[in-house]
Order: C-alpha cells, then sequence, then structure tokens
C-alpha cells in the first residue's frame, strides 16, 4: 500500500510539474511584402541570440510570392528573442547570390532595420525582436 501511495504521489507531481513548466510555444508569422515581382522564392532565416548570424539561422522556412506579398509561417516556435533575415529567391537555388561581395537579391530584416553604407553589418541586438505567444505576426 505504501508503495502505491508514493507512486501515485510521484505522479501526480510530475503531472503538476509538467503542466506548469510546460515551454509556450506558438506560431510565428512572417509577412513579406512590396516584393517587386513574383519570381522566385521569399526564404526567411530564423536566429535565436546565439546563432551565427548571418550565417547559421536555427530555421529556415520559405514561401510563394504572390501579387507581391509572402507569408512564412515558423509552428511550434518557443517564446523569446529572435531576428529575421528574409530574401526573394529570384533563381530559386535556396540562396542568397551575391556580386561583387554585395547581396545581389532584394532583402528584408527584422525590427524594420535597414542595410546600407553607414549600418554595418546585421547583428541579432539590431534585428531582434520579441516573439511572446499566438498566431503571432510580424512584417518586413
Amino acid at each position: 500500500m505504501k508503495k502505491f501511495v508514493s507512486i501515485l504521489a510521484g505522479g501526480i507531481c510530475f503531472l503538476l510539474i509538467s503542466c506548469f513548466c510546460k515551454a509556450q510555444t506558438g506560431t510565428l508569422n512572417i509577412e513579406a511584402t512590396n516584393f517587386k515581382s513574383d519570381t522566385g522564392v521569399a526564404i526567411v532565416h530564423l536566429f535565436r541570440e546565439h546563432d551565427d548570424l548571418p550565417r547559421k539561422p536555427f530555421m529556415k522556412a520559405t514561401a510563394k510570392i504572390t501579387n507581391g506579398k509572402a507569408t512564412i509561417a515558423f509552428p511550434n516556435i518557443l517564446f523569446g528573442d529572435y531576428a529575421a533575415i528574409l530574401f526573394q529567391d529570384e533563381n530559386s537555388n535556396g540562396i542568397l547570390d551575391h556580386k561583387f561581395g554585395l547581396p545581389n537579391e532584394p532583402m528584408g530584416f527584422s525590427n524594420q532595420w535597414k542595410l546600407s553604407l553607414f549600418s554595418g553589418m546585421p547583428s541579432f541586438k539590431k534585428l531582434k525582436f520579441r516573439f511572446e505567444g499566438g498566431a503571432y505576426f510580424i512584417t518586413i
């Protein structure tokens, strides 16, 4: 009987801890707008704070461009801070093409950050946004 009560108590404690400590997740939707054409696909690279931005994203996703817009969804993402880099892969080769060391395909960044001669390279701090619930949308 003591063994049964111990097992039952342990099971109840496990269930309570699981319910209260469950990591919260949601769907992060990135709405990309203002594409000049529907050629190729929209690709988003998603980064966490300690990922190697811009080289090694935590996750990648693609979406078809229709009427100059695309929505890229990242389901079951833990709540927290992220950064995103979007580009239009015009030739659908899966990579951001460069010419003379500069990006040769249209790009966009989270946190309304703009690439310019004086902006420096993108960093997590410059691109950071907070994802904290539900079907969350950001626009790039």
